[in-house]
C-alpha cells in the first residue's frame, strides 16, 4: 500500500525536479538545444546532397560543408533583410493603431455609441512585453552563436567515432546491433522530420513572402520569416502565420475586400504545403494531438520563454520518437499521438 502511494509521489517529484532543472539552466541548455537540432538539420540536408547531387555522393565532409555554408548564407542574408525592416514595421504599426481606433469608433458611431474608443495602454504595454520577449530571444541565440557554432562542430568532429564508441559500450555484437539498429532508425525519423518540416517551412515562407510583396504589405520579408518559423508548430502556427500578416493589413489598406483576397491567398498556401505536400512527402501526417501542441507550447515556453515556443513542437516529436521505440513507452507516445499513429510507427507511412 505504501509502495503504491509512493509511486505517483516520486513520479511528480521527479518531474518538478526536471522542470526546475530545465529552467534554472536555461542559458546552458537553449543553446545545446539549439546545436543539436542545426547537427541534425544540416546532416538531414547534406544526405538529400549526396542523394541528388552525383559528385557528392561519396560520404564525407564536402556534403556537410556545402549544407553547412547554404544553410548560413541563407540564415545571414534572411536575417540582414529581417532587421532592415524594423524600422519601417514599427512606423506602420504607429499608423496601424490610428486605422484601428478610427474603424472601432466609426462602428460605435453606427450605434450611436459614444465614439471614444482608444486602445488601452495596457494592450501596448503587452505587445511591447511580447516584442521585447522576441527581441531577447534574438539576441540570446545571437549572442550565443559562437557556442552554439562551437557545439555543432564538435559534434560533427565526433560523428565518425559513434561506432567505435558503440563497440567498447557493448562488447556483446547481437546486443550492440539491436541498440545500434534502434538508434539508427530513431535518427532517420528525427531527420526526416526536421528535414521536410525545414523544407516545408521555407516554401510556406517564400510563399508568403510572394504573396505579401504582390498585395503590397509592408515588411513583407518579416512576414514571410516569421512564417517560416510559426510553420513548426502546427495548427497553432497556421493560423498565426495568416492572422500576423492579415490583421496587420486590416489596419493598413483601406479595402476590407483586399484584406479577405490576402488572407485567402495566405490560407491556401499554408493548406496545400501544410496538408497536400507535407503528408505526401512524409507518408503521414504529423499525427500529435492539437492539445499536446497546445500543451507544450505554453510549457516548453514558461520553462525557456519564446525560445522555448519556437522549440516546442520539434522537441515534442523528438521525444515522441524516441519514446515510441521502446515497447515499455510506446503507450506514451501514442497518448501524445492524434490517431494513435505517431512519427516513427511502422504503420505510420
Amino acid at each position: 500500500m505504501c509502495m503504491t502511494m509512493a509511486s505517483p509521489f516520486y513520479f511528480m517529484a521527479t518531474i518538478i525536479l526536471v522542470v526546475g532543472f530545465l529552467s534554472q539552466a536555461a542559458d546552458f541548455l537553449i543553446p545545446i538545444a539549439i546545436a543539436f537540432l542545426l547537427w541534425f538539420m544540416i546532416d538531414a540536408f547534406a544526405d538529400a546532397l549526396a542523394r541528388h547531387i552525383p559528385f557528392l555522393r561519396v560520404r564525407g565532409w564536402l556534403p556537410v560543408l556545402l549544407a553547412s555554408l547554404l544553410m548560413a548564407t541563407m540564415v545571414g542574408a534572411a536575417g540582414s533583410a529581417i532587421f532592415s525592416t524594423f524600422a519601417e514595421l514599427s512606423t506602420d504599426l504607429a499608423q496601424a493603431r490610428v486605422k484601428i481606433e478610427g474603424l472601432v469608433n466609426s462602428f460605435l458611431s453606427q450605434l450611436d455609441l459614444p465614439a471614444t474608443f482608444s486602445l488601452p495602454d495596457k494592450i501596448q504595454s503587452a505587445l511591447s512585453e511580447i516584442l521585447s520577449q522576441i527581441i531577447a530571444s534574438v539576441r540570446l541565440v545571437a549572442s550565443d552563436g559562437s557556442t552554439i557554432l562551437i557545439y555543432v562542430l564538435f559534434l560533427f568532429a565526433d560523428q565518425p567515432f559513434f561506432d567505435a564508441k558503440m563497440r567498447a559500450i557493448f562488447p556483446d555484437q547481437s546486443r550492440r546491433q539491436q541498440i545500434d539498429a534502434m538508434l539508427t532508425r530513431i535518427a532517420k525519423d528525427i531527420r526526416t522530420y526536421l528535414y521536410l518540416m525545414t523544407l516545408v517551412s521555407l516554401l510556406t515562407g517564400l510563399g508568403t513572402y510572394i504573396i505579401c510583396e504582390a498585395f503590397g504589405v509592408s515588411a513583407a520579408i518579416f512576414w514571410a520569416f516569421l512564417a517560416f518559423l510559426l510553420n513548426y508548430i502546427p495548427t497553432v502556427g497556421t493560423i498565426l502565420g495568416i492572422a500576423f500578416p492579415s490583421l496587420f493589413a486590416l489596419a493598413t489598406f483601406d479595402s476590407t475586400g483586399v484584406v479577405l483576397a490576402l488572407a485567402l491567398c495566405l490560407f491556401a498556401v499554408q493548406f496545400l504545403l501544410g496538408n497536400v505536400l507535407l503528408p505526401r512527402l512524409m507518408g503521414s501526417r504529423l499525427d500529435i494531438s492539437e492539445f499536446v501542441v497546445i500543451l507544450s507550447l505554453f510549457g516548453w515556453g514558461a520553462i525557456w520563454g519564446v525560445t522555448g515556443m519556437l522549440l516546442s513542437v520539434p522537441l515534442t516529436v523528438i521525444l515522441m520518437i524516441f519514446l515510441n521505440q521502446f515497447p515499455s513507452t510506446r503507450k506514451i507516445a501514442l497518448a501524445l499521438s492524434k490517431t494513435g499513429h505517431p512519427i516513427g510507427s511502422k504503420d505510420a507511412g
